[in-house]
């Protein structure tokens, strides 16, 4: 995923854990979108959604996942996420998404 969104021009910051984004507050406040996966060690997707929520950081957030429920779609929707998309995702589906966030279609 890395690389696609590269190649489409944006600028990537890739992090192994929501707490470890988190540790970069300054670049998440200045990023213009988030993509990250639901299931990720340590804090989840809902709860780095929520943690974003608490601390006024709006950026426009897609959560990825191979498996989420309807409740789930319901509790990241409420906490602000925009997007909940299924894997596996296309390359250009994403980037249809991503595109249609950031105001750059």
């Amino acid at each position: 995923m890395i690389s696609l969104l590269e190649a489409w021009g944006y600028s990537v910051s890739a992090y192994d854990t929501a707490e470890a984004a988190l540790a970069d507050i300054a670049l998440l406040r200045a990023a213009d979108c988030l993509v990250l996966d639901y299931q990720l060690p340590g804090m989840n997707g809902l709860e780095l959604a929520r943690v974003l929520r608490e601390t006024s950081i709006s950026i426009p957030v897609v959560v990825v996942s191979g498996s989420v429920s309807g409740s789930t779609v319901d509790d990241l929707k409420s906490v602000g996420v925009k997007m909940v998309l299924s894997k596996p995702v296309s390359g250009d589906t994403l980037m249809g998404h991503i595109q249609q966030l950031v105001g750059t279609e």
